[in-house]
């Protein structure tokens, strides 16, 4: 099944539509300048392009897309850029500096003329420590970008004792277990929204 708009179709391949729906090869369906076509025969599914139109100068296939089988696989890298970027803060605050990130992002942009535009924006990233101090101790929490991740019996949070270092050694460590597939299972129950901005 494809549509159509008909105004934009070339008279030929408005003219061969016709045919194969008199052929009994098409069932053309017209809301208005919106055609539905819907092919009978296994062999036709493309209006052929005009011998004489800019299209016909191109090459046209079907491609299927290459997907990973596994998501999981996605949300491993993510995890381990998210630990590395932990590990720049960290560094960052034992040097007395901030570290700083920016993300690219699109956004829908009011105009002048009471319309919206949709346009890519540079923000700042929020970032957040994923790893506090409570007493005389330090903890590192494992976090899928800011959810927590229940890792053993549900738990979340890692004891990385009362030298601050340890924590870095913490985050490094992660890193070798996700990218070992040690997180995997975990990771594969994560639920990712994605939330439209507006500017």
């Amino acid at each position: 099944m494809a549509t159509y708009n008909a105004k934009l179709l070339h008279p030929s391949q408005r003219a061969e539509l016709l045919r194969l729906e008199k052929a009994g090869k098409a069932k053309v369906e017209r809301k208005g300048d919106q055609w539905t076509v819907t092919y009978t025969s296994q062999l036709m599914r493309e209006v052929p392009m005009s011998k004489n139109g800019i299209l016909s100068t191109m090459k046209f296939v079907t491609v299927e897309k290459h997907e990973d089988a596994d998501p999981v696989i996605a949300r491993r890298n993510n995890m381990v850029r998210g630990l590395k970027e932990q590990i720049a803060i960290f560094d960052a605050d034992e040097d007395g500096k901030t570290y700083h990130e920016t993300r690219k992002v699109f956004v829908d942009q009011k105009q002048d003329d009471g319309t919206t535009k949709r346009v890519e924006v540079e923000r700042d990233k929020r970032l957040r420590r994923h790893w506090f101090q409570k007493d005389d101790k330090f903890y590192v929490e494992i976090r899928y970008g800011n959810r927590p991740l229940p890792v053993v019996n549900g738990q979340h949070i890692i004891e990385c004792g009362g030298v601050k270092a340890a924590v870095r050694k913490t985050f490094d460590t992660l890193i070798r277990a996700v990218e070992a597939g040690e997180l995997d299972e975990f990771l594969r129950t994560i639920k990712v929204n994605r939330v439209k901005e507006t500017a």
